[in-house]
C-alpha cells in the first residue's frame, strides 16, 4: 500500500507490484486517511497486514489483497557423491523446511560435524520465529543454547549464531514487532536483548 494524495490531505491505497511477492505475515498496522491542518487529523482507521518479503524488506498489505499460501516445496538438489547425510533438528525438535546437509564425518571439533552458514542461518531463523510467535524475550546466546540442545552432533559456535541472530533481527526491530536493549549479566557481560514491542 502507498500513501495517496487527495484534494484534502491523503489516504492509504492498494499499489500494484510488478510481480506477486510471496512472503510472512509478521503483524499487523493501523493505517488512517489523513486530512490536513494544524494539527492533521486521522479518520478512517484500517488495518494493514506487515509482510516479510526477505531478511531486510517488509510490505503493509491490506488484507483483502493478501492471499494465504503453502510453503514452497524445497527444490530437489541432483545427487552428488554419497556423503553421510544429517537432518538438522530445529528449535521445536523435529525437522523442517527438508534442512538436510551433507558432511564428512569429524570435520569439525571433537568429530562433530560443522554447520554451512545457509544452514546455520535456517535454524537461526526457525528459532527467532518460534519465540517471536511466543513473544518470548532472548538473547543470541538463549538462541545458540538452544541450537546446541537440538543438535548436539554439530559444531556450533556462538560468534556465528550471535551475527545471525543480530542480522536477522534488524527487519524484526524495524517493524516495531519487537525492541532490543542492552543487558548486563553476572561476570560483567553485556549482550543485546530483544522484547516484545
Amino acid at each position: 500500500m502507498v500513501k495517496e494524495a487527495t484534494a484534502s490531505g491523503s489516504q492509504p491505497a492498494t499499489q500494484k507490484l510488478g510481480r506477486v511477492r510471496r512472503g510472512m505475515v509478521i503483524g499487523e498496522r493501523q493505517v488512517y486517511d489523513v486530512a490536513s491542518g494544524d494539527p492533521p487529523t486521522l479518520s478512517n482507521p484500517r488495518t494493514v497486514l506487515l509482510v516479510a518479503v526477505s531478511l531486510h524488506r517488509s510490505y503493509r498489505v491490506f488484507p483483502g489483497d493478501a492471499t494465504a499460501t503453502t510453503p514452497p516445496r524445497p527444490r530437489r538438489k541432483r545427487k552428488a557423491a554419497a556423503a553421510p547425510v544429517a537432518t538438522l533438528a530445529l528449535s521445536n525438535n523435529q525437522p523442517s523446511l527438508g534442512a538436510t546437509i551433507k558432511l564428512a564425518a569429524g570435520n569439525g571439533a571433537g568429530g562433530r560435524f560443522i554447520l554451512p552458514q545457509a544452514d546455520l542461518e535456517v535454524l537461526v531463523a526457525d528459532a527467532i520465529n518460534s519465540r517471536v510467535a511466543t513473544g518470548a524475550m532472548f538473547t543470541a546466546y538463549d538462541i545458540t543454547l538452544a541450537l546446541r540442545d537440538a543438535n548436539v552432533a554439530y559444531d556450533i559456535g556462538h560468534d556465528s549464531v550471535r551475527k545471525t541472530v543480530h542480522a536477522q533481527m534488524q527487519a524484526i526491530v524495524a517493524s516495531g514487532l519487537y525492541q532490543q536493549e542492552s543487558a548486563s549479566f553476572p561476570g560483567g557481560t553485556t549482550a543485546l536483548r530483544y522484547l516484545p514491542g
